[in-house]
């Protein structure tokens, strides 16, 4: 009896319907989560003008933003749902798209590639070693420890990055724009 329901409930897992509804409202929840922490980062860009400091929109990389977080999202539900292998393939084409298409800036190009590059790796973890066989508490019980060493590891990462967002000015990297989003950061980070 036991061998059997196993069976079946095997079978129903590989039969099982992708619950799309679900997957874009979660894709869509995180491109506007996105679009409110990118229209002030990244849509709005501090510019010297001859009367003084001036503030430069940029649309554009607001949105191909907004399209690449939703993508992304939307490639992770589907891999939990058990399309990893069409999402590795689109993700291996939008890294390869990101290396060949012109995007607004380096650091789109970037994301899209490096973005495309690790969901293709999650595909391909998934494709290879099938669905995880794991029960919920068992996931629960290894991103517990998973976050125990990330809440451990946070005592030294503040720091650093205070030191390093010292010393980023004295610096040959040093750039108007990376100093304001270094400023914008610690901001953030010391707001909590």
């Amino acid at each position: 009896m036991t061998l059997h329901s196993n069976t079946l409930s095997a079978g129903s897992a590989k039969t099982r319907s992708v619950d799309w509804a679900a997957t874009i409202k979660d894709a869509g929840l995180a491109a506007f989560v996105a679009l409110l922490l990118t229209v002030p980062l990244v849509g709005l860009r501090t510019v010297d003008r001859p009367t003084g400091l001036g503030i430069e929109a940029r649309p554009e990389e607001v949105i191909a933003s907004l399209v690449l977080v939703f993508l992304g999202r939307l490639g992770l539900g589907l891999i939990r749902q058990g399309l990893a292998l069409p999402v590795l393939i689109l993700a291996l084409a939008c890294a390869g798209v990101g290396l060949v298409l012109p995007m607004p800036t380096q650091v789109l190009r970037l994301v899209l590639v490096l973005g495309g590059g690790v969901i293709a790796l999650r595909a391909a973890m998934t494709v290879a070693t099938g669905r995880s066989k794991l029960s919920q508490a068992e996931r629960d019980k290894r991103m517990d420890r998973v976050a125990a060493k990330v809440q451990h590891a946070s005592r030294y990462i503040g720091p650093v990055a205070v030191a390093f967002a010292a010393v980023l000015p004295l610096t040959p990297l040093a750039d108007r724009m990376i100093l304001d989003i270094g400023i914008l950061l610690l901001t953030y980070i010391m707001l909590g």
